[in-house]
């Protein structure tokens, strides 16, 4: 499809989230359970990504894959949001707008973890022997679409439409829940599949690819920890908000890797990312390791007292640089050897040219240093004659 058409999908789909935000804006009854339209950074940097990938890597249709997962989310959204607003004030809302609500969010989750791996990076299954499983995922996505519909149809459109503000699964009963279920195993058995391909396409991966599956492990880690920080429940609703942004930061760092923007960059981004969690973490046990101790100390509650916080403050703060400088030298010496080797090669050569006075031993080992460091092709010095 030529990028003309691209534009105009995700132009489409830009628009539905508009139209979805002056819903719930003008009318407060359309807003569902959670105040606000959460999905919202995450459909937008689906069409935003997908439109771009697809305007300037027309042959990868990975593009249309990310723009068309927006679309059918905001669909949802919309349909959804719509619904609550017909209960509520009693104007039409017939079963066709229900099934489609409650089809559309499940298939765009399936495309997601399922084709979203398949086809990652380059559009295309690794070999033609992964079509069984290409297959099976359509299948999948199909049957979880026409028994989801079904069960909207056969409850009706007001209970479909409560159903899926409240956040609850669809009956399993019938034909169409076994429908409904086939799908949803279809669907798993592909995205396990479509992991596997990843590994696969890592072994037979050159440069290029092997970074660009580095961006999509980045991106997935990220994903992974802030849904294990939300389900502990440790942080509240910070957990909830971190989630969303790990979501919505998932295509924009497949974006960066398909459109291979700063693609050379991963293993700085992964290196200073770990380093700075660590120092999150360490400055937070500072932090309250001295607001309770100071506390105890002065017999008061924690946090009531606002010398012992001003003090865990200044401690933790002083600690920030120091720690930072450490935990990033550790991370890059374990995880970003490369890059720590040629700061150590470039930090010992500055040492010894202090004290280095003969030219051509200079040049020898500035050659040295600059292949060891840099590792080009080839190296040339070019030296400028001093004037008289």
């Amino acid at each position: 499809m030529s990028p003309r058409i691209a534009r105009a999908y995700a132009a489409v789909t830009l628009a539905l989230i508009a139209g979805n935000v002056v819903l719930r804006a003008v009318f407060p009854e359309a807003r569902g359970s959670a105040d606000g339209l959460v999905m919202l950074p995450v459909v937008l940097s689906l069409a935003v990504v997908g439109g771009l990938v697809s305007t300037r890597r027309p042959d990868n249709v990975y593009g249309w894959l990310l723009t068309t997962i927006g679309f059918l989310w905001v669909v949802t959204a919309l349909l959804l949001d719509y619904g609550l607003l017909a209960l509520r004030r009693d104007l039409p809302v017939g079963a066709p707008l229900a099934a489609t609500a409650a089809s559309s969010g499940a298939v765009a989750w399936g495309m997601f973890v399922t084709y979203g791996l398949l086809l990652y990076p380059t559009g295309a299954l690794p070999s033609r022997r992964w079509r069984v499983v290409g297959w099976a995922a359509g299948a999948g996505l199909v049957l979880m679409g026409l028994g989801l519909g079904m069960i909207a149809w056969q409850l009706g459109p007001a209970a479909t439409i409560r159903m899926m503000a409240a956040g609850e699964g669809a009956p399993e009963e019938g034909f169409a829940g076994a429908l409904n279920g086939l799908g949803h195993i279809l669907v798993f058995t592909s995205m396990v599949a479509g992991a596997v391909g990843l590994f696969v396409r890592m072994r037979r991966a050159g440069t290029v690819e092997r970074l660009q599956l580095k961006w999509f492990a980045f991106g997935a880690a990220l994903v992974a920890a802030s849904i294990l920080i939300q389900l502990s429940d440790t942080l509240g609703q910070l957990g909830f908000a971190l989630e969303i942004v790990a979501i919505s930061a998932l295509p924009v760092i497949i974006g960066i890797a398909i459109l291979r923007w700063r693609l050379y960059d991963i293993d700085r981004v992964i290196s200073r990312t770990l380093a700075y969690a660590v120092l999150t973490v360490l400055l937070a046990t500072i932090y309250l390791a001295a607001v309770t101790g100071l506390t105890a100390v002065t017999a008061t509650r924690a946090g009531d007292s606002p010398l012992a916080v001003a003090i865990a403050t200044l401690l933790a703060a002083a600690a920030f640089q120091p720690l930072r400088r450490r935990i990033q030298a550790g991370v890059d010496r374990r995880f970003n050897r490369s890059r720590y080797d040629a700061q150590q090669t470039v930090q010992r050569f500055a040492a010894r040219m202090r004290d280095q006075v003969d030219l051509d031993e200079l040049t020898t080992e500035l050659r040295t240093v600059t292949g060891e460091a840099l590792q080009p092709r080839s190296a040339v010095l070019w030296l400028r004659e001093a004037r008289s």
